[in-house]
């Protein structure tokens, strides 16, 4: 398991004339200008109005969007700040890309890890028209766009694990008893056993492994190590402590409670066998399917934006930004200096410059 924090804006995220700089939450679709679907403008409609998206070819030409619509939602909202429909536009995308920006640094900062060390993977309908952006502001030299980027949380859900937990409070001071631990763990594996045997998930595909929660005595928060015979637990959770905090932080001397134990079954399901695919030419121009004026991040007006065909990109093409790769799902921003190539697995792999 790991922690997974989101942040961002949604596509159909609106705006509206602020006190704060906070969004509003539409309704599930496309811009609300765009699409017919109310007066206040959507992210969406920002993104098309300053050419990310093209109206035309949204959802690989399945929905026609409404670029004129899209433009007097913005222009309405601008009148009330006193801003053009393309100022508005511009402001929109900012806000969006500056609280993306935030999100990931909280994220980077408060585990203190240094963004070179890093990629960004980058996925969702929307997300690939900020990945670059965010990575160059926060100095992560790469972005990956998985070939499935507009569905991967789904993908994700449907070949996970079926995992379940269960957790008693057992609180008793180290050294714990044995016998005691092993009652309370075999009646936290029996329970979660019945309920996934419910679910006809059963037999060898089912695993459980055990953990504990300790914490030094009159401190408020636990930490959870994995457990090992009842002699062992005090050395676990020194080490996992001392990993955590630092060796400055332990209080060899101090007694150590156990506060609960918890089980964790896995069900293991079948997976699709996915395997690398061969590369190929680098030359991308197969794909190249025209230009188009675009407004970028950093600058105030539009300019010309090659455009390919991500349906036609194959392993081992590689191209040059500025770009826009039109998927029928999703559009992917390669910005002016970045180069990006698909690589063997489908993803396009966008090479962040420092600039």
């Amino acid at each position: 398991m790991r922690e997974q924090p989101s942040g961002g804006s949604a596509p159909r995220s609106r705006a509206w004339r602020p006190r704060s700089r906070r969004w509003r939450s539409a309704r599930s679709g496309p811009g609300a200008g765009a699409s017919g679907g109310g007066s206040e403008p959507a992210l969406t409609d920002a993104l098309v109005a300053l050419g990310l998206i093209d109206p035309q070819n949204f959802l690989g030409g399945r929905m026609v969007l409404d670029g004129e619509g899209a433009v007097a939602a913005l222009a309405r909202l601008g009148r009330a700040v006193g801003l053009e429909a393309a100022a508005t536009a511009r402001g929109m995308y900012r806000l969006a890309l500056e609280e993306m920006r935030l999100a990931v640094h909280g994220l980077l900062v408060e585990r203190g890890l240094d963004p070179r060390r890093f990629a960004f993977l980058c996925y969702g309908g929307c997300g690939p028209l900020f990945g670059a952006p965010v990575a160059r502001a926060l100095a992560l030299g790469r972005v990956i766009v998985p070939a499935l980027a507009a569905v991967f949380s789904a993908v994700g859900a449907a070949t996970a694990d079926v995992r379940r937990e269960a957790a008693r409070t057992l609180f008793r001071p180290l050294p714990a008893d044995a016998a005691e631990l092993a009652a309370c763990f075999a009646a936290l594996e029996a329970e979660l056993g019945a309920a996934l045997a419910a679910e006809g998930l059963a037999g060898e595909r089912v695993t459980f492994s055990r953990e504990v929660d300790l914490r030094f005595r009159k401190q408020t928060w636990e930490v959870t190590v994995p457990f090992v015979e009842a002699g062992g637990l005090g050395d676990a959770f020194r080490a996992r402590y001392a990993e955590l905090y630092g060796t400055g932080a332990l209080a060899a001397a101090a007694p150590i409670d156990l506060v609960n134990c918890r089980v964790i079954a896995t069900a293991r399901l079948p997976r699709p066998a996915l395997a690398p695919a061969p590369l190929g030419q680098t030359d991308a121009s197969a794909a190249r399917r025209g230009v188009r004026t675009v407004w970028l991040p950093g600058g105030e007006d539009g300019r010309p934006v090659a455009l390919y065909d991500g349906e036609r990109l194959a392993p081992g093409m590689a191209l040059s930004g500025p770009a826009l790769v039109e998927r029928r799902d999703t559009t992917i921003l390669v910005p002016a200096g970045d180069g990006a190539h698909v690589d063997a697995w489908g993803s396009l792999v966008i090479e962040v410059s420092r600039g």
